[in-house]
């Protein structure tokens, strides 16, 4: 019996020292495992983020969502352009960033700071053991690989410590919406009524203005809609803003009527995207006498059919999709725009071209998450 005893706790000895070593060995594969991570969380580094338009600044929450998911140390200083006031670019992000948790949480938001578009100090560079300049730029750059690449980058390693980014491949990536409360909401305070059938121009020049303004009148009096109209005009500058608001007066001063519930006339910076919610149809401005073409996704994003002229020497690859779709479609007129915003299209046609353009956005994304591995590998490689 003593013999049986002291065999038992020979086994009990060998089980607890097994245990013990199994034990030791993942504590130890796991603690190697968790330094690993730590070490390309981001801790003691930081990104310079430059962005100078507001085009570049409303494209910033998807890529800061993929950064931080990767890399949730990370410390983040975004520098601010003044294209329309460093203050109201920096509240437009901030209030897109804190406004909810699809982008990034709290805890991440506190590591960014928000700095003017030239002040970066010496300070901002040294606190952190490496820093990484981005700059979000609009213009196309050489791909650094193989043409089937959904991003565009170039990295300047010899003298700065800088990357630069294309912008039009971050238009693509998922994005919160309005949902129906808020698109109600956004309609009360427009004073959009619901029978009526909303003209939505998006980022107009004056010239464009003056067509949607002829084409809107010919369709009232020629009665070639059942609804009322109601357009909402978001113009592209502010001086462009004061000159149209003048026309308006004038045309009320010689009609002795006002046209304020007709033509309503957008000052605030930053709401178009919301907009568009909440329309009919839209003309993209920008595109119809010149420029280079606003961006046709965020409508597309909820579905709506989209009318532009033929300029859009940004925005190529979406501008081209969508037509592709059918979801977009191009003028050149004031006829042609009368034509199309008169069109009736039934249910069934149009929920396909919703459908393909989906499809084409769909495939277009992930550039976020690439872009976030070429920073990470810049940010380690130093």
């Amino acid at each position: 019996m003593k013999a049986n005893n002291n065999i038992w706790k020979n086994i009990e000895s060998i089980v607890l020292d097994t245990v013990h070593n199994y034990t030791t060995n993942v504590n130890s594969i796991q603690k190697s495992l968790n330094k690993s991570n730590t070490n390309k969380d981001g801790s003691e580094k930081q990104i310079n983020i430059t962005t100078e338009y507001l085009g570049a600044i409303k494209q910033l929450p998807a890529l800061l969502k993929e950064i931080y998911e990767l890399m949730p140390n990370i410390n983040t200083l975004i520098r601010i352009g003044t294209d329309i006031g460093e203050t109201i670019n920096t509240e437009i992000l901030q209030n897109e960033l804190s406004s909810t948790d699809f982008y990034i949480n709290q805890d991440n938001l506190k590591k960014i700071k928000f700095t003017g578009y030239d002040a970066v100090s010496k300070e901002h560079r040294n606190k952190y053991k490496t820093t990484l300049d981005i700059e979000i730029t609009i213009n196309a750059l050489d791909f650094n690989s193989s043409k089937k690449e959904k991003i565009s980058y170039r990295y300047e390693d010899a003298k700065y410590n800088k990357l630069l980014i294309w912008i039009d491949p971050l238009k693509f990536e998922p994005r919160k919406l309005l949902n129906i409360e808020e698109q109600n909401a956004l309609k009360q305070k427009y004073k959009i009524k619901n029978d009526s059938y909303v003209v939505m121009g998006g980022s107009v020049d004056e010239r464009e203005f003056y067509s949607l303004l002829a084409a809107i009148d010919f369709i009232r009096d020629s009665k070639l809609l059942e609804n009322k109209i109601q357009a909402v005009i978001v113009p592209r500058k502010y001086t462009e803003y004061m000159l149209m608001k003048s026309a308006l007066q004038k045309v009320e001063k010689h009609n002795k009527q006002s046209v304020q519930e007709e033509i309503i006339l957008v000052k605030e910076k930053g709401v178009l995207a919301d907009l568009y919610s909440i329309a009919d149809v839209v003309f993209i401005g920008d595109t119809l006498f010149h420029g280079s073409g606003q961006n046709p996704l965020e409508p597309a994003f909820y579905g709506k059919r989209i009318i532009s002229g033929e300029y859009f020497s940004n925005n190529i690859k979406a501008y081209e999709g969508l037509n592709n779709s059918g979801l977009l479609t191009h003028i050149n007129t004031v006829e042609e725009l009368v034509k199309e915003l008169t069109r009736i299209v039934p249910k069934e046609e149009l929920e396909t071209y919703q459908k393909n353009a989906q499809e084409f956005i769909k495939s277009e994304q992930g550039a976020a998450k690439e872009y976030k591995k070429v920073i990470q590998k810049i940010l380690y490689q130093k």
